[in-house]
């Protein structure tokens, strides 16, 4: 059995548990689980996006199928999340339907990503005062959730 090779420096080296690295005295191992998940997120570009999305629309079938036992999986969860949302936020539920009536409507016309233009949009609610119900900012979902991030970290999107 040969010895491991250090990632970081290319030798072959070995203590116990990974692969000990002297000039920099970490372990080397590779990443697992989150730290893998975190690290693919980090690096990952927008060639390797669009080769997913790529492969989402060749494999709707499959993808659907995925998305659909996930659900079933989770579906309690999340009904219990959403009931909780609608009982600590009615004031919020009000102003979405409201908003969505008025669309429906006519009365309000649904406009791109105020960012990007993105034509799939979401209305951003300022305020849910009943008399800004129908004052949102339009964004798509990863321009709303980045407003999120940036201006309300603790409240999720």
């Amino acid at each position: 059995m040969t010895n491991p090779v250090c990632p970081l420096c290319g030798k072959e080296k070995t203590t116990g548990r990974g692969v000990y690295h002297k000039t920099c005295g970490k372990i080397a191992r590779k990443p697992r689980g989150r730290e893998l998940a975190k690290i693919k997120y980090q690096t990952d570009t927008a060639g390797e996006k669009a080769r997913l999305r790529e492969w989402r629309k060749n494999n709707k079938e499959h993808y659907l199928a995925s998305a659909r036992k996930s659900y079933e999986k989770h579906k309690a969860k999340v009904s219990a999340r959403l009931k909780e949302h609608r009982r600590r936020k009615p004031w919020q539920i009000v102003a979405h339907k409201s908003l969505n009536k008025a669309v429906a409507a006519g009365v309000v016309v649904r406009k791109p990503c105020e960012i990007c233009g993105n034509a799939r949009s979401y209305g951003h609610h300022n305020s849910y005062l009943p008399e800004d119900y129908l004052k949102v900012t339009w964004f798509c979902q990863s321009h709303h959730r980045a407003w999120h991030k940036l201006f309300l970290p603790e409240i999720p999107a």
